[in-house]
C-alpha cells in the first residue's frame, strides 16, 4: 500500500490545489462532509490519471529531446591531496 501512495504522492501534490479550487470555488460546495470527501476522491483519481497517462509520454519526450543534445564530459571536482607534515 505504501508503494502505491508513493507512486501517486507527487501527482497529488501537484494537482491538489487545482482540485481544491474546483471543488470549493468553481463548484461552490459548502457541505463539510461531502466537500472534503469529493476533494480527496478527485485528487486521488486525478493523480492516478496523470501518473499513468501524462507522465509516461512526457518522460519519453524528455528522453528523446535529451538524446539529441551533444554529450559533454562532466567535470569532476579535483580531489584534495593531503600532504603529511
Amino acid at each position: 500500500m505504501a508503494e502505491k501512495i508513493a507512486l501517486y504522492s507527487y501527482g497529488m501534490y501537484l494537482i491538489h490545489a487545482l482540485v481544491l479550487y474546483l471543488v470549493f470555488m468553481a463548484l461552490g460546495i459548502r457541505n463539510f462532509v461531502f466537500g472534503p470527501l469529493l476533494f480527496i476522491g478527485l485528487t486521488m483519481v486525478a493523480s492516478f490519471l496523470t501518473y499513468h497517462f501524462l507522465e509516461p509520454p512526457l518522460i519519453d519526450l524528455g528522453r528523446k529531446l535529451s538524446s539529441r543534445l551533444p554529450r559533454r564530459p562532466v567535470a569532476l571536482p579535483a580531489q584534495k591531496t593531503h600532504v603529511g607534515s
